[in-house]
């Protein structure tokens, strides 16, 4: 009996968690939900540097944000997670965000990049601390070249042990760089997850395998 409802135990946690795989944080739809410009501490929705966009970048929904005059290093687009946010940020491990550059618009074969230098993670009881090894991501330009997308992740288990059960604010930090020529970058589906779904699945038929034949 006991290792019956010890099974069946696994399996609603296996339930739970199926439902807060992905928690989104900001999908961009015509709406700031909290997003900032780090200089100037203004939502998106009043920046001149942002601007909301339809036809690029757009990886959820129907918009991304358009993130513009780059050039050079600077800390610029910042998360700022509301309450619902940051319980979604707790139940989760893994953040993701996918980011855009558009076709390159510069044809005189000298080419340039644009790049995500580094990402800033600031919450309470976790200092501002960068997640990774810059820079974190880049993109390259050539002649003619396409508009490309890349998925940023990392993985933040181990600062949430710094945390409250619910920190009072979390921030997620953006420093961009470029050529100077190649400033535009677009910002899409930015979304909190548990590592592996596919483990809690298999745990999951696992333990309805194990109920079944107790039957």
């Amino acid at each position: 009996m006991k290792r019956c409802m010890l099974l069946i135990g696994v399996c609603v946690v296996f339930m739970l968690g199926t439902s807060s795989l992905a928690g989104m944080i900001n999908d961009f739809e015509g709406t700031a939900g909290g997003a900032k410009d780090w200089g100037s501490g203004d939502s998106i929705d009043v920046d001149p540097d942002y601007s909301y966009e339809s036809s690029i970048g757009v990886t959820s929904g129907s918009q991304s944000v358009h993130l513009s005059n780059v050039a050079g290093w600077a800390q610029t687009l910042t998360l700022a997670l509301d309450y619902s946010q940051r319980v979604d940020f707790m139940a989760n491990s893994i953040f993701s965000i996918d980011i855009t550059v558009p076709a390159n618009h510069v044809n005189d074969g000298s080419g340039g990049w644009t790049e995500i230098y580094q990402v800033w993670l600031n919450a309470e009881g976790y200092n501002f601390t960068g997640q990774f090894t810059a820079p974190a991501m880049q993109f390259g330009f050539w002649d003619n070249s396409s508009a490309q997308t890349q998925t940023l992740t990392f993985d933040y288990s181990a600062a949430k042990g710094s945390m409250p059960v619910v920190p009072g604010w979390v921030e997620i930090v953006f420093a961009t760089n470029s050529d100077g020529v190649h400033t535009d970058l677009y910002f899409d589906n930015a979304q909190v997850m548990v590592p592996e779904p596919a483990t809690l699945t298999i745990l999951g038929l696992g333990a309805a395998a194990l109920l079944r034949r107790k039957k």
